[in-house]
């Protein structure tokens, strides 16, 4: 029998492959596929928290948690609702009940939401000088790829005349356009105060899945675990996601695979690694010991 799940997941590829005037035709699709698929399966576990937000910037991995958030597992072992965040600028629906995921921004209204009893909070955070490194390499390949859109070709094409430090230069001045570290900053001075945030590292999920998530399931009582937490995480690997192997040594910008970034940072001259970090609030430049 085609499982339900398959179905999902070749409705989600259509979302991601569809053209922009499809994308709400897809996305009313799925949510109806979603719909209906819940309730055919058992509720095996509630959360003890009436609603679970995945706070995840640019660059940190949003769009595989929302996979992971949507698979109909994460239902059955919370008996929450999954509500798709992908293309809002703000929270929504509310008052806040269900999985929400992903969540890009982080202003005072969206912390001012998730302060409300009984919110669960997941942060997922990364090396701020790997997140300047991956958008310049997805602005200058990936988006075109996929989305095509006039806005990333021009930009690709600039980012190609320029040197390294020239690129990031300009990706530094395109994050303090769309304040991209000032919400980074907001969101862990908004997790010390937060009774059940959670703050991970995004490399930890690539590298440490089992633990990492383990600690995250149990964080936000998603009541998945042993055999069920293994067989999940088999299915939503990053591997399995994007792909990519976690130890594919490919790392160079000009590589048709997007390979590690983290090793791309680690080479990184010193002038262009401390433009990245002199940008960063004192905050999230500690968070990663300077981002050394």
């Amino acid at each position: 029998m085609f499982s339900t799940y398959r179905r999902l997941k070749k409705t989600t590829f259509l979302r991601r492959h569809a053209p922009p005037g499809m994308v709400r035709a897809v996305k009313r699709t799925e949510l109806v596929a979603l719909g209906a698929a819940r309730m055919l399966r058992p509720v095996r576990h509630h959360s003890r928290f009436r609603a679970i937000a995945h706070v995840g910037l640019q660059k940190t991995g949003s769009v595989w948690f929302r996979e992971m958030f949507s698979d109909l597992d994460v239902y059955s072992y919370s008996g929450l609702v999954f509500r798709d965040q992908a293309w809002r600028h703000t929270i929504s629906p509310l008052p806040v009940d269900g999985v929400y995921s992903p969540i890009r921004r982080f202003g005072p209204e969206d912390a001012k939401t998730l302060a409300s009893d009984g919110v669960a909070v997941l942060a997922v955070v990364r090396d701020p000088v790997a997140m300047v490194l991956s958008w310049i390499k997805s602005t200058s390949k990936y988006h075109i790829t996929k989305r095509g859109e006039e806005m990333f070709r021009r930009r690709a094409d600039l980012l190609a005349c320029k040197t390294e430090h020239e690129r990031i230069v300009y990706a530094i001045s395109y994050f303090a356009e769309k304040d991209r570290f000032g919400q980074y900053d907001r969101l862990l001075a908004f997790c010390e105060d937060h009774p059940n945030a959670i703050v991970v590292r995004y490399e930890d999920c690539c590298s440490e899945p089992n633990a990492t998530f383990g600690r995250i399931f149990g964080a936000l009582d998603i009541g998945m675990k042993g055999d069920v937490l293994k067989s999940f995480l088999d299915r939503h690997s990053f591997e399995a996601y994007s792909g990519r192997l976690i130890t594919d040594p490919a790392a160079s910008a000009e590589s048709s695979l997007q390979g590690r970034t983290h090793l791309e940072a680690q080479a990184l001259s010193e002038p262009s690694r401390a433009t990245i970090v002199q940008a960063l609030p004192p905050r999230v430049r500690r968070l990663y010991g300077g981002s050394q």
